[in-house]
């Protein structure tokens, strides 16, 4: 789980897991005004060796998905 610990120290994210299927890892990334997608891609994704390539998913609607952090 070597990169999912390299994610997970990003600024931003609030987990990072290793999934099955077509992905490798997904994350949970929290934006506000000052620090949003592309700075995360920008400054932080940048940083990590071997990234090839990412996808976003937007979460629009959600039930018992509870994040008590505020950047």
């Amino acid at each position: 789980m070597g990169k999912a610990r390299e994610f997970s120290k990003l600024r931003g994210v609030i987990s990072a897991g290793v999934v099955t299927g077509r992905f490798h890892l997904m994350l949970i990334v929290l934006f506000n005004t000052e620090f949003g997608m592309l700075d995360f891609y920008r400054d932080e994704v940048s940083t990590i060796a071997d990234v090839e390539d990412c996808e976003t998913f937007v979460v629009y609607g959600s039930e018992n998905l509870l994040i008590p952090y505020i950047l």
